[in-house]
Order: structure tokens, then sequence, then C-alpha cells
């Protein structure tokens, strides 16, 4: 039997033998997988079927790794999301999202910078996922988001002007987090958001307010982001009075130590706009962006056969005032969170 053929019968057999579904491989079709899920590469599921015939399957093409295998997906991308009892990632009626989709925890190594993905739902069962950018993290960082991300319908990304990836100059010029990191990536040992993410995908759509329409904000109100040396320096003076950012080799010890230094001001969007005076770059940059996003998502719901999962992939310090505009004003209920460790230290 030609090999094609092989695994369409290996799948329709995986797809109805019965037996142990320890895990279970959800196609964005409905259709149901069981089987071993041995590891996720380069955008392919490898899965062992119930016949034992290798089933490689796109990461595109599949909703949800479900059960208690060590390769199944965080709970809130299964289809029923189960409640938990965590205070940091509960889910059930009733409970708020959270108030900051970036946080700095301590542990017995060291600490992490985590950063979050929300999930909530309509009534009607479609879901919208908030995931959290940080712009520079470690690269299975980036891996974590990419699969989550390629789960989805619809994927609406951050990058303003843009059609295509965004570009990094764009991304520094309007990002006040994005030019911060930047200027640490060196020393801090870590990769960007923009080398490691494939934004290449039929379903992800940028929806960004365009150059024009920002910079033409900015003027209105008497604002200027670049250059803003002063606002990087003023975040992180410290470091910058005795080590130029541009001259720093990469180095893990050098950088686990910087990173533990930058995480607690990361962690706080609130505290770098206050401390920078940028209030008015924050409306801007920030909320009116949002605005942007939640528009455009709007429209993609009113489509009779709009997207049952739709991702929104911005800088965690957009979330919180998305999370609201979704639950106040739009219908949704917050259904919990998953987090990923974007720093170690």
């Amino acid at each position: 039997m030609p090999r094609p053929l092989r695994l369409l019968a290996a799948l329709l057999l995986a797809a109805a033998c019965a037996g142990p579904r320890g895990t279970s491989v959800v196609l964005k079709t409905g259709q149901e997988l069981h089987g071993e899920v041995r590891g996720e590469e380069a955008g392919v599921i490898d899965l062992v079927g119930m016949a034992g015939e290798e089933l490689p399957l796109a990461r595109v093409h599949v909703r949800a790794i479900e059960g208690d295998g060590p390769y199944a997906d965080p709970p809130i991308l299964w289809r029923t999301v189960p409640a938990t009892s965590g205070p940091l990632d509960a889910a059930g009626p009733g409970l708020p999202p959270p108030t900051s989709y970036i946080r700095a925890l301590r542990t017995e190594e060291g600490g992490t910078l985590d950063v979050g993905v929300g999930a909530f739902e309509r009534a009607d069962g479609r879901r919208v996922y908030l995931v959290g950018a940080v712009h520079i993290a470690h690269p299975e960082t980036f891996a974590e988001q990419q699969s989550i991300l390629d789960s989805m319908d619809l994927v609406l990304w951050e990058g303003v002007g843009g059609h295509e990836k965004p570009s990094e100059e764009a991304m520094e010029r309007f990002d006040v987090l994005f030019k911060v990191q930047t200027a640490l990536k060196n020393i801090l040992n870590l990769d960007f958001q923009l080398e490691r993410i494939d934004y290449h995908r039929g379903f992800w759509r940028n929806s960004d307010m365009g150059l024009n329409e920002l910079q033409a904000e900015l003027d209105r109100r008497n604002l200027s982001i670049m250059p803003n040396e002063e606002l990087v320096r003023g975040l992180f003076g410290t470091i910058f009075k005795v080590i130029d950012p541009k001259k720093v080799p990469r180095n893990e010890q050098v950088g686990r130590t910087y990173r533990a230094l930058v995480a607690p001001f990361m962690a706080d969007t609130e505290q770098i706009f206050a401390q920078a005076g940028a209030e008015g770059l924050k409306e801007v940059l920030i909320n009116m962006r949002n605005r942007k996003v939640m528009d455009d998502l709007a429209v993609v719901l009113a489509e009779p056969d709009a997207p049952q999962r739709i991702a929104i992939y911005y800088g965690a310090g957009h979330l919180p005032d998305m999370a609201r505009i979704l639950v106040d004003e739009m219908g949704f209920s917050y259904l919990g969170a998953h987090w990923i460790t974007a720093w170690r230290y």
C-alpha cells in the first residue's frame, strides 16, 4: 500500500480504535485521534497511533492535545477547560482575569519572569485568547507561544503599520517596552521575538494602527518617542551608567545576573510609564491601539462564520485593558490563564 494510503488508513484506525485515552489529539476539523504524542518540533506533532503507526501532524491542523501526557497542551486550550484551585491560574465562574499578564516570581533556583495567556469565552462557545509578548525571551518561550498560536483559527498580531511581519524599526519606534528590551538584549542574553516567531500563516492577520495615523495622534498631543534614550536611561540608569549595552558580549552568567535586576521593572508596566513621565504615551501606544484591535475583533465576531478560536498576540502590557473590554463590553467570561516562563534567573 502506498505510504499516503497507509497514513490515511492509520488515521482512520486511530480515530475509531477503542482503548486507553490518556492523550487525545483534536484536529481543527473536530476529528479526535488517540495514541501517544512523543513530542513536537518545528511545527510537527509526533503522534504514534493505536496501531503503532507513526502519524506526523502539522500543528496548524491541530486544535489541542488533551490529557495527562507530558506533551498535552495547557488546559485552557482543551475543549472543556477544567476548573483549578491555584490562586494564580484559577478558572471558574465569577473569577476576574489577571490584573497583569507579566509577573516576576522567586524560585528555589533564583526566579522567573512569566508571561500570561488568558482565555475568554462567549455564550456561543467562541473563544478569544490574549497571548502576551515580551519581545525578547529564551528560545523555548517562543516555541511554546508559536504552538499555542498555531492552534487557533485566527491570530490578530501587533505591528504598527504592518501587513507583513513587523519590522524591528517599527517595533522600536512605537513600542516603549520593546525599545527598553532592545537596548538590553545582549546584557540579558536573550533572543528576539521577531527572529523566533513565524508570522507566515494564512490565518494570521495584522491588527494595529497605521504609522501615519499613530504619528498624527502623537503630533496632535505634542508627544515624541524617538529619540527616547532619556526614557530608557531613566528606567535603567543604574545599569547604563556603568555599562554600554551595545558593547556587552553575550554571556549567560552575566545575562542571568542582569535578568534578575531587570525582571521586577518589566513586571510592572504602569511603573515603567509612570517613572518615564509617559502617561500620554501610554494613552496612545496602549489604549488607542487596543481599541483598534478590539474593533477588528468585533467585526470578525459579527461574521456568520466567525472563527471558533481567535488569539490576540500583543505585548503583555496591552492585555489588562483588552481583558476589561472583552468582559465589560463584549460579553465574554474569563476561563483561566496559563503562564509561560520568558526569563529564568
